[in-house]
């Protein structure tokens, strides 16, 4: 349906004639003109479906007449009757081709321009309320086009906890924030194997071989960087440790050790942390996977590979593994 000069579009597009004929009447205002050259056109019935903005009701063979459309040029738009008729034939979805939106019919009304938006961001809230009123949208066909890459969401119900911070647990927060940053990269630096971050960094092509060039340089910065924090650290470290005899530790308390590890890693507390999800399902990447590697070296005294995360993906089965590790271990101490 077409109002005005949109009528002629709408025929248009239901081939009641040409482009180039639609183009001869859009273009001539004079009446007697117009007459002689809408006797000139070619009509046909229309293929669609198409209403009359002049009666509000559908049209068919008196469309592809010269004197309809002489007779539309001298009378009034009946827009509220046509978009009514729309509504009462069950037409539920009526897209505006323009800024006007009259508001005239309780149904869903979108309009593909908007004065005070961008083209696209209108016709992308238009997409998305279709889609929450139910509307099957074929979203291969939108991201033909574009580059996606589809992400993993956490299995887990959200908590519905909430965080609110009054203003001086928010200022003491802040306050601290930098000083707690400083000291988990410090830590993670001084527990870090260069050459293994790298080989890990080389299988899961997440870097360009330009940006693996760099690394070397940039971690030995960092180092550098750190190295008086680091060995504060380690000195603090060596005046709490206490030796433990292999045997002794079991898969439980290797279980409790990896959970305490990983939501440290993740900010989150430990009776948060599923032992039987997938480490993937929390987010941890290949540069955690290292930190906890080399975290587990330390603990463990074995060589733990970041490949372990994969080949036993959950903390539960990893703890099982490690542990048979541990009763095949000739290692008498381990550091903790």
């Amino acid at each position: 349906m077409g109002y005005g000069v949109g009528e002629y579009v709408a025929a248009t597009v239901a081939e009641v004639f040409s482009l180039e004929d639609g183009l001869k009447l859009l273009m001539e205002s004079n009446s007697g003109e117009f007459e002689r050259i809408a006797k000139q056109v070619i009509y046909s019935k229309p293929r669609i479906a198409l209403v009359s903005s002049l009666t509000g009701e559908l049209v068919t063979t008196q469309v592809a007449t010269p004197e309809y459309w002489c007779y539309l040029v001298r009378q009034p738009v009946n827009f509220v009757g046509s978009m009514n008729n729309l509504a009462q034939q069950g037409y539920e979805i009526l897209v505006e081709v323009g800024l006007v939106d009259t508001g005239c019919v309780e149904k869903a009304y979108f309009t593909s321009l908007h004065s005070d938006k961008d083209e696209w961001q209108q016709l992308l809230e238009n997409l998305a309320t279709l889609y929450v009123r139910g509307a099957k949208i074929d979203w291969l066909s939108f991201d033909r086009y574009y580059s996606r890459q589809r992400v993993q969401l956490p299995t887990y119900p959200w908590q519905r906890k909430r965080y609110w911070f009054g203003d001086s647990n928010y200022r003491k927060l802040e306050r601290n924030s930098q000083s707690n940053g400083q000291s988990s990269t410090t830590k993670f630096i001084g527990q870090l194997d260069i050459k293994q971050l790298i080989e890990q960094l080389e299988i899961n092509q997440e870097l360009s071989p330009e940006e693996l060039n760099l690394l070397p340089g940039l971690l030995e910065l960092l180092t550098k960087q750190y190295q008086p924090q680091i060995e504060a650290d380690k000195f603090i470290a060596t005046t709490e440790i206490q030796q433990i005899h292999p045997k002794l530790l079991t898969a439980a308390d290797i279980q409790a050790w990896l959970v305490e590890q990983i939501a440290k890693e993740l900010g989150v507390k430990p009776e948060d942390i599923n032992v039987r999800v997938p480490f993937d399902s929390y987010g941890l990447d290949s540069v955690l996977a290292i930190g906890i590697a080399s975290a587990g070296k330390q603990f463990l005294g074995l060589d733990v590979s970041p490949l372990l995360l994969v080949h036993y993906p959950t903390i539960e089965s990893l703890s099982q593994h490690l542990a048979k590790q541990l009763e095949t271990s000739d290692s008498e101490i381990f550091e903790i």
